[in-house]
């Protein structure tokens, strides 16, 4: 069994915003999934991280003009800094 630091999942991230700019968009997602993995494992579905993550997500489905889709990140990711401002 592998063990992650959540920290790992921000190299991840680092990696796709790479192909995002080089537009290899199935790649980028491919590395925020498993950043997103990592953070959800060792963070817990509610951090900023994981936020931070989905924004990403939503970012490249933006490049890609699928609106729904990012539109659909960019809530999952307020809702998470929603909650986390309660806490």
């Amino acid at each position: 069994m592998v063990h992650h630091h959540p920290q790992e999942g921000k190299p991840f991230n680092n990696i796709a915003n790479t192909f995002l700019l080089q537009e290899e968009f199935s790649k980028a997602l491919e590395y925020n999934v498993k950043a997103l993995d990592i953070q959800n494992s060792k963070l817990g579905e509610i951090s900023h991280d994981v936020a931070d993550t989905y924004m990403n997500m939503s970012s490249v489905y933006r490049m890609m003009e699928d609106y729904d889709q990012a539109r659909d990140y960019d809530e999952m990711c307020t809702d998470i800094e929603a909650k986390l401002e309660l806490d």
